[in-house]
């Protein structure tokens, strides 16, 4: 607010009183403004994974999880069968919200009895206590791996996803690289393989759930910087396999900051979409 001060009858304003609002207009006058681009702060919550052993079933479920309102859900689920090609689909107990899959209605498969599918939930509409369920069409041995992220004030959303079908034989599992689109980002990854193996994650990964029977896996990395990434895993077994991965890109709303001396005005930049302007 500009300060004033009565010269006689009149008020007029003192001049020598460097105000913000004067600040900020001497850095606009001479250009002195910066953008700045905050980084989110996501962060791994926790995990969980099941597995129904040697049983053939149609459905598996969780134990009961807490969960945080606004916190991105990320779920891959496998199965073992002979045949057909499983429709898997996820139920919760709030049953507020709903998951999608990266492939749509279709399941990875590895060309002969091993399945899996990445789903996700953007942002759990409800905390409180929750278990998951995935379903299947054909019963089988199935298994679920649930990852919550905390995304740091940050809004979620899908990037990029990369998936691979029938991959040849290796101890070397890849869902295959792709290019990230924003600097901060969770790349969720998973692969199924038709036999029991133990798997290492990749370089700058960490590993997530391994079912008890260690048919599937999952691995888990935070970004932040746009560069190409893949998700491997590294096996004691050669085997045929199935993976997929995703990115899911943080993004936080930047503003424009007005610098003078050591005095910092900061307000979002009004032509930056999804920022209110204060």
């Amino acid at each position: 607010m500009i300060q004033f001060e009565r010269q006689g009858p009149l008020y007029l304003p003192r001049y020598d009183v460097d105000t913000p609002e004067r600040k900020i207009r001497r850095a606009l006058r001479y250009g002195r403004l910066r953008r700045l681009q905050p980084q989110s702060a996501v962060t791994q919550v926790q995990n969980y994974t099941g597995d129904s052993g040697g049983s053939l079933v149609t459905s598996l479920a969780t134990n009961s999880l807490t969960l945080t309102v606004g916190n991105l859900l990320c779920v891959w689920v496998t199965s073992q069968a002979s045949s057909p090609v499983p429709n898997f689909s996820i139920t919760h107990t709030l049953g507020d919200g709903t998951f999608t899959s990266t492939t749509g209605t279709t399941a990875l498969t590895n060309g002969t009895t091993s399945y899996g599918q990445l789903f996700y939930m953007l942002s759990a509409p409800s905390g409180g206590t929750d278990a998951f369920t995935v379903h299947t069409s054909t019963a089988a041995k199935l298994t679920i791996d649930v990852t919550e992220f905390a995304p740091g004030g940050a809004t979620m959303s899908l990037d990029v996803h990369s998936e691979n079908n029938n991959a040849p034989t290796s101890t070397t599992y890849t869902p295959g690289a792709f290019t990230t689109t924003n600097a901060d980002a969770v790349i969720f990854s998973g692969e199924s393989v038709g036999g029991n193996v133990t798997i290492t994650a990749g370089t700058g990964y960490t590993l997530g759930g391994h079912a008890n029977v260690k048919r599937a896996g999952t691995e888990w990395r935070i970004v932040t910087s746009i560069a190409s990434y893949e998700a491997l895993f590294t096996s004691d077994t050669t085997k045929i396999y199935c993976c997929g991965s995703a990115a899911f890109k943080a993004v936080t709303a930047s503003a424009l900051v007005f610098e003078d001396d050591s005095f910092v005005v900061s307000r979002p930049a009004q032509d930056e979409p999804n920022v209110s302007v204060w």
